[in-house]
């Protein structure tokens, strides 16, 4: 007759028992912290972008202010950070407006839009004066660099050398600069 062998002798045992102590410990340590609030924090869009309006003292994630004399700029917070941005989402961008290259309204091209921002694209906003009421454009996406009609958002060869973190849009008289933002 064949002897049987001790619980702790056998190796499938000896594996469930270590195997439950390990289980019953790692619950244990679950718990705890759970209980003990050791869990990280976790920050969410709208804190992030708080956070930033706070820091850069704001009144809303995106102000504009009007300088006078053809300039103006956009301070604001937002996140997921957009290239060029600071870390905490913070972004400003200047623009001045002045005379564009063309001619007379017809070529779409009297006004510009200087826009200087340390971030990599923006999206330009405009309304369209359509006898007395405004109707808005399609966005205009700009990267640094470039000039860009409103009328379709074609590109221009540009009509003086741009500064290193310069895009312009160039329109008509009818279109009034609406909006702009770091994306």
């Amino acid at each position: 007759m064949t002897e049987e062998k001790k619980f702790l002798e056998r190796p499938l045992a000896v594996v469930a028992l270590v195997g439950g102590a390990l289980g019953v410990i790692a619950t244990g340590i679950g718990i705890y912290s759970s209980l003990a609030g050791a869990r990280p924090a976790v920050e969410d869009d709208s804190t992030r972008v708080a956070a930033c309006v706070r820091s850069h003292g704001l009144s809303q994630a995106s102000e504009r202010r009007d300088e006078g004399d053809g300039r103006w700029y956009v301070r604001a917070c937002s996140w997921p950070t957009p290239v060029g941005a600071a870390a905490d989402g913070f972004s400003e961008i200047t623009v001045r407006t002045q005379d564009g290259p063309g001619e007379s309204e017809a070529t779409g091209m009297t006004v510009a839009h200087v826009f200087t921002s340390t971030c990599r694209d923006l999206e330009v906003s405009y309304l369209f004066d359509n006898q007395g009421t405004f109707v808005p454009e399609q966005p205009v996406r700009l990267t640094k660099g470039e000039t860009r009609r409103v009328e379709g958002g074609s590109v221009v060869t540009a009509s003086e050398p741009l500064g290193r973190d310069q895009s312009v849009v160039l329109s008509a008289g009818r279109y009034q600069l609406d909006s702009v933002r770091c994306v």
